[in-house]
């Protein structure tokens, strides 16, 4: 009887009497092992009410099959001390036990319980989903009406006393862009952002994976490094610069390479963190691994196993950087000023002035804003679950 459960369920009489012993004294039912236990619950649940018996069972077996209040044991006299006195008295019959899971009537209490609430969220529901809407409308209103009024700004003739421009034109725009000193300020701009996120990714990516993979003791230092930015406002970082290049390097003062390099030490934090969460939601640590397995050195493993798997964070990584290089003012002010305009001290130039064209303003600040915008767009864009997509057993993987 020990495991044949299953075969209880189809041929349960035959068993029985099959496996009977002439002689055998029967056992009262808190006596019976754990395993006739099972076998008597298999039992109970093939003659269940209501239950749907097996197609395969025969008429024999159906005949002759016992009902479940027949299916009981009998005590002997000579059982022993111990339990129940009513258990012992011999010849008289007890059903199985029944074995109910425990917690089943608080299952039922529970699932009766939570009807009502279950019904009072469905009601609110409804609600919960036009909060959410009206919420996401508010906040894209509050983040693209100020930059649709200044593009509006930026093609009206005229805007005085109504709610909208009088008439519409593109001569600012035109105008803007035949302006040298415009296009000289955005080429510079643009050129400086590509050059500190080109730096800082190849600064970043190797040193965090060498410190994942090699050397985990310089994580710390590198964190603390990341963490400077946050922690100290950029014009304490500007004269900090200033006092080290006049004691050291009077050469590199005003000149571009010095707001490079502040500004790559600013980025770096933003690049760190999008590949160091890159590299570890990849697991480079096993992905170096395997390649070391197959004969790649350190090198082939970065270029040809490590860097395909977080190509998403680290172009997070490079799109920060140039959001960042290509808004940031303070350092450029502080380090350069006028001598290298960037579109933020241009910006600034322009509203100080007294003569300022306000419409070329405006065209410059709705690029401003778009580039902004591209730029959190594509973030996102990246970030969507794709620095796990090539991790191991992710989406890829499992393809």
């Amino acid at each position: 009887m020990v495991g044949g459960g299953a075969h209880l369920r189809v041929e349960p009489p035959a068993i029985l009497a099959a496996c009977r012993l002439a002689g055998a004294e029967p056992v009262f039912a808190r006596r019976l092992a754990p395993h006739l236990h099972l076998v008597g619950r298999h039992v109970r649940r093939a003659r269940r009410p209501g239950r749907r018996q097996p197609e395969h069972l025969s008429a024999h077996h159906r005949r002759h099959e016992p009902h479940p209040a027949r299916l009981a044991v009998r005590q002997p006299a000579h059982a022993g001390d111990g339990g129940d006195p009513d258990d012992r008295r011999a010849g008289e019959p007890r059903p199985l036990p029944s074995r109910r899971p425990e917690g089943h009537e608080m299952a039922v209490m529970t699932d009766a319980v939570s009807l009502p609430a279950a019904a009072a969220r469905a009601r609110r529901l409804p609600f919960a989903r036009w909060s959410g809407v009206a919420l996401l409308w508010l906040a894209a209103g509050y983040v693209l009406l100020p930059m649709f009024a200044v593009f509006l700004y930026s093609v009206a003739t005229r805007w005085t006393s109504n709610v909208l421009p009088d008439g519409y034109t593109l001569d600012h725009w035109l105008a803007a862009f035949a302006d040298a000193r415009f296009t000289t300020v955005l080429a510079r701009s643009i050129g400086l952002a590509v050059a500190v996120a080109v730096a800082d990714v190849l600064l970043v990516a190797p040193a965090v994976y060498w410190q994942r993979v090699r050397n985990k003791a310089i994580r710390p230092v590198i964190e603390t490094l990341a963490a400077i930015p946050f922690a100290m406002p950029l014009v304490v970082i500007a004269f900090g610069l200033l006092n080290v290049t006049g004691t050291f390097a009077p050469a590199l003062q005003g000149t571009v390479a010095i707001v490079f390099a502040a500004h790559v030490a600013v980025a770096f934090s933003f690049v760190y963190w999008a590949i160091d969460g890159a590299m570890a939601a990849a697991r480079v640590e096993a992905l170096s691994e395997a390649a070391r397995t197959c004969g790649a050195g350190p090198i082939a493993a970065l270029l040809r196993v490590v860097l395909p798997n977080i190509a998403p964070g680290i172009a997070s990584g490079a799109i920060l950087a140039f959001g960042v290089s290509f808004n940031e003012i303070a350092l450029v002010q502080v380090l350069v000023g006028s001598r290298f305009e960037t579109v933020q001290l241009y910006l600034l130039n322009m509203l100080k002035s007294t003569d300022a064209d306000f419409n070329i303003l405006a065209v410059m600040t709705a690029i401003n804003f778009a580039v902004t915008l591209i730029l959190s767009v594509a973030v996102v864009y990246f970030n969507r679950g794709g620095a796990t997509s090539g991790a191991i057993g992710g989406p890829r993987a499992k393809s």
